[in-house]
């Protein structure tokens, strides 16, 4: 037996080495990966032997061990590749905050709807601000021998002809800058290296920027770009696509709404950066988002339209138009990841019909998978190439498995109609009553069944009936039927395969999608087939607008095709209503989009472990293979003749004319009744050595197989899951990196979880954009108590937006905020009851093992509280809870100041503030953390929540020294991102 789609396990192998190259930086993660790789591939070597999988499938030992050494170097290769990837660093000295000025060429050019323009630039050279590291701008700006640099770092100035991919912002530009694409421009900005995840399981930036091939970023103004060369050759093509691009942008704005003209161009091109936010928003939330980035949907409907304007070409001139079409609108979509899977995919598909090859979706898609990541490992971690790639996988797989299973089931229906056709007595049937009979032959126990089934089944279009004619010469009925039955069955057949399609596709994007965005949207149901209707639409009217954009561009374009572009623009605009109608309507609707948790990374893997191994062919052949391999080793009675029998017993029945005579075979000498056939084959298992007797029916080899990869999948998902998360998984305290705020996660044992503070900004939404993402990723739908420490924007707003998403069962409040309950209540959507007011002495249990004493502030009256409120003292007010977790102490000090420090030091005992963890006060703030409190706290670790280059100076070198004397170590969220403990 050979390997039927080698490719396939190769791309495994390397997206496999890739994967674990990331999860395997930690020292830990890689031990306990490894680990759950080992036992896992044990058990299964295990268990193959015991089944005699390799002699069955006629593996040798040899070949076996090739083929494990091959697919360890592709993992090794994958392994080395993505370390190179993750591991590069910039040659831009992005450390020091001074600024450089870099030479390159401009790759790409995408405005904002906020007016700022990014610019992709492949660098020639750097120099910093001073100018002591000056490269030669213009040698290295036309591409010769050039010398790039990092300010600052010797080895980087010994590199020659070294080049990286930076991303330029450019704030207030002149123009929209699609001119400059394919320029050699000279930018002198401030460079920066991109931050990684803040929060666990966060969006990571600079692992996005990497699978776009940026290291670095720079920030400059408008008067920081200078143009030193015009593009020319290659170049200048691809400026005056990006030229068309945003020309037709501004033409459809002039002919159509500036919102149906932005949701255009995001069809069309993938371009959603400047639609209104609402409508994306809408799009997303309803499940057809992915219409707004162009992919495979969008590059099949274009080949399409291109094969049958050119009649389907079958020599190589005449499919160059086609690639050459292809490649032009990868580049107008930005030749993002998704574009770039499906055009390669239609390129190897022209390949193969020039070769007369046969194409197989499933090898074209590993083909593919392998190609880009060996062209830019970092694609992996692109959530576009991952759903890209799931999608297209689903499909090649489950509705294969579908399609089967349908066949399988009208392979069924018509032996069962042809069964009982075949039981009618056909004497019965006379001349004179039936006017058929003089057409067909009498029927008996072995006649062909095939042609009263025809006639019985309203004239099956495969069916071979000959033209039949009335008395008057008119065409009968029975044609007509025929006609209108193929018709019928072949409309039938493209619906059944599409909706098949779409939830094939669904079933396997559903947990990735929830997993990347946090919710489901049961609107998809019904919007995804008028949504692809309309966009199978939107893009062949793109295709046609394009030519006569250009053409009004340059003024040749005459009145009656100009009346037919303004036609084609209000069409499209018509449908872009449509769309957004649809969405606008599925959004008030009981369909409309909920936030979902998302399942552990552990049962995800095992769900699509599941789903591709119920689906793959391999497993069907393996367990025939193994079920064969039983019956031939039967000693009591020859299997393989039962099967003969049996098979030619079913092959005689479909035969044309009676059946044959007896010739003595394996047929005679066994008994072919079914009821015999069945007791046959039940004994045709006897052989298995598993048996505790050899009369005992076996337990059969496919389902022991089965079992140990499902084993396997498990170990393997567990150790992934432990791996990626075990930082996550082992802290008892998250403390959130949520900007200029405070936010902590407190865990406890049973699946308790409970937040102190929520964070909060006037510029961030930090409930929808942080906090809901943060807890719906790990599994968190729920939280059993909130505290907020008092109601100021950095501590409160969070929770105003979380509870959309994230249910808080019960808050507690400064006993000072008694009198804003309502407007509490409003803000977050929690009950009064469920609203708990918390003072000096207070202790609460709430679960999970966790102890919660308030320190502060001390019980008052009604009108004391108040006069703090007027005064906008709040901070005086700010709760002071000291937490026990597992052993651990932590204490949080909200905003308290020095007054609030002292008055706790002259109030409680001493070795109520001596803690383990210290939340700094006031975000370090030179007016809180004194040091006679440090020195009665005497924390282990010292955690500083503020934000990166915040304006209020925070943390102050005052707080730091004082910190620095009680010997802490000091963690801070601007700095190292959400610290976990």
């Amino acid at each position: 037996m050979t390997l039927r789609r080698p490719l396939v396990p190769a791309a495994l192998a390397l997206g496999a080495g890739i994967a674990s190259a990331r999860i395997g930086g930690d020292p830990v993660a890689a031990g306990i990966l490894a680990l759950s790789a080992g036992i896992g591939g044990l058990l299964l070597f295990y268990f193959v032997v015991r089944c005699q999988i390799l002699s069955v499938l006629e593996y040798g030992t040899r070949r076996v061990r090739l083929f494990l050494l091959i697919h360890a170097g592709i993992f090794l290769i994958g392994l080395l590749a993505g370390r190179a990837a993750l591991g590069a660093g910039s040659l831009l000295d992005t450390e020091s905050g001074q600024a450089s000025v870099i030479n390159g060429r401009v790759l790409s050019a995408e405005s904002r709807e906020d007016g700022r323009l990014l610019l992709e630039v492949m660098t020639c050279g750097a120099q910093s601000q001073n100018g002591k590291n000056v490269d030669d701008v213009s040698s290295g700006a036309d591409g010769a021998a050039g010398k790039s640099t990092r300010a600052g770092s010797a080895d980087a100035a010994n590199r020659r002809g070294a080049s990286e991919k930076v991303l330029v912002t450019l704030g207030n530009p002149e123009g929209p800058g699609a001119e400059l694409t394919g320029c050699v421009v000279k930018v002198r900005g401030i460079p920066e290296k991109p931050s990684g995840a803040r929060i666990p399981r966060g969006f990571d930036y600079s692992l996005y920027l990497r699978s776009r091939g940026i290291l670095a970023t720079l920030k400059a103004d408008s008067g920081g770009i200078q143009i030193i060369k015009s593009p020319k050759g290659l170049w200048f093509i691809l400026n005056r696509l990006a030229l068309i691009r945003a020309d037709m942008r501004h033409e459809l704005t002039a002919r159509m709404d500036e919102a149906s003209a932005s949701a255009f161009c995001g069809i069309l091109f993938g371009e959603s950066g400047s639609m209104d936010r609402d409508i994306l928003q809408s799009y997303r939330q309803n499940g057809i988002g992915h219409i707004l980035a162009a992919s495979g949907l969008h590059v099949g409907f274009v080949y399409g339209l291109l094969r049958l304007l050119f009649r389907r070409p079958r020599t190589f001139v005449g499919n160059i138009p086609i690639t050459a079409a292809l490649l032009a609108y990868a580049a107008l979509a930005g030749f993002s990841a998704s574009v770039m899977r499906a055009v390669l995919m239609m390129l190897v598909h022209i390949m193969a019909t020039l070769s007369h090859r046969r194409y197989d979706f499933l090898s074209c898609i590993a083909f593919c998978f392998i190609a880009l990541l060996l062209f830019r490992p970092a694609y992996l971690f692109s959530n576009g190439f991952q759903l890209s790639f799931l999608a297209v996988t689903t499909l090649a797989v489950v509705l294969k498995k579908v399609e089967n299973i349908r066949a399988g089931l009208e392979k069924k229906r018509r032996e069962k109609t042809a069964d009982g056709a075949s039981d009618i007595n056909t004497d019965s049937i006379d001349s004179e009553t039936n006017p058929l009979s003089a057409h067909t032959k009498p029927l008996n126990a072995n006649a062909d069944v095939r042609t009263f089934s025809a006639f019985t089944d309203t004239y099956n279009a495969e069916t071979d009936i000959r033209d039949t004619k009335t008395n008057d010469g008119a065409p009968g009925s029975i044609q007509t039927r025929s006609a209108v039955g193929s018709a019928l069955m072949s409309l039938k057949g493209r619906v059944v395969t599409g909706l098949a399609s779409l939830t094939a596709i669904q079933a396997g994007m559903l947990p990735m999608t929830v997993s990347a965005f946090h919710y489901v949207s049961p609107a998809v149901v019904v919007l995804n087939a008028p949504a692809i209707l309309i966009t199978g639409l939107i893009v062949p009217l793109g295709i046609l607008i394009l030519p006569l954009e250009v053409a009004a561009r340059l003024a040749l374009l005459p009145a009656p095709a100009d009346m037919l572009l303004t036609f084609l623009c209000r069409m499209s605009a018509l449908l872009i209503h449509a769309l957004t109608g649809l969405s606008s309507i599925a959004g008030s609707s009981p369909l409309s989009f909920r936030y979902a948790a998302s399942p552990p990374l552990f049962l995800t893997l095992l769900y699509y472990f599941a789903l591709f191994l119920s689906c793959s062919e391999a497993l069907s052949i393996v367990r025939k293979k193994l079920r064969r391999a039983a019956h031939e080793n039967c000693p009591d009675t020859p299997a393989a003749s039962v099967s003969r029998c049996a098979g030619r017993k079913s092959r005689d029945r479909n035969r044309t004319g009676p059946a044959p005579p007896d010739s003595g075979s394996d047929c005679d000498r066994t008994d072919s009744t079914p009821a015999n056939l069945k007791s046959h084959r039940r004994a045709a298992h006897c052989s298995d050595p598993d048996s505790p007797s050899t009369g005992s029916p076996p337990r059969a080899p496919g389902r022991r197989i089965a079992a140990a990869l499902t084993i396997t999948a498990l170990i393997l998902s567990l150790g992934i899951w432990t791996a990626s998360d075990w930082k996550y998984l082992s802290s008892d305290a998250v403390f959130l990196d949520v900007g200029q705020g405070d936010c902590i996660h407190l865990r406890g044992s049973g699946g308790f979880n409970m937040m102190i503070d929520s964070g909060g900004s006037d510029k961030q939404d930090v409930g929808t954009e942080t906090l809901i993402p943060y807890f719906l990723s790990h599994g968190i739908a729920s939280l059993d108590l909130a505290v907020i420490t008092h109601l100021h924007t950095d501590h409160y707003a969070g929770l105003t937006t979380m509870t959309d998403g994230v249910q808080v069962k019960r808050l507690a409040l400064s006993e000072g905020y008694r009198s804003q309950i309502d407007r509490v209540t409003a803000e977050t959507g929690i009950p009064p009851e469920n609203i708990l007011f918390l003072k000096r002495g207070d202790v609460l249990r709430p679960g999970g093992g966790i102890t919660l004493t308030v320190l502060s502030p001390p019980a008052r009256s009604p009108e004391e509280y108040l006069q703090f409120l007027e005064a906008d003292d709040e901070n005086a007010l700010s709760l002071v809870i000291r937490a026990d977790v597992d052993g651990k102490s932590f204490l949080f000090t909200g905003d308290i100041g020095e007054d609030a420090e002292a008055e706790m030091i002259s109030s409680l005992r001493s070795e109520l503030l001596d803690v383990d963890v210290l939340k700094v006060a006031h975000h370090g703030s030179k007016t809180s953390s004194s040091q006679a409190f440090l020195d009665i706290a005497s924390p282990e670790i010292s955690v500083i929540q503020v934000g990166r280059r915040n304006m209020y100076g925070h943390p102050t070198p005052e707080a730091l020294k004082r910190l620095a004397r009680t010997g802490s170590r000091i963690f801070r969220t601007d700095r190292d991102g959400s610290v976990m403990l």
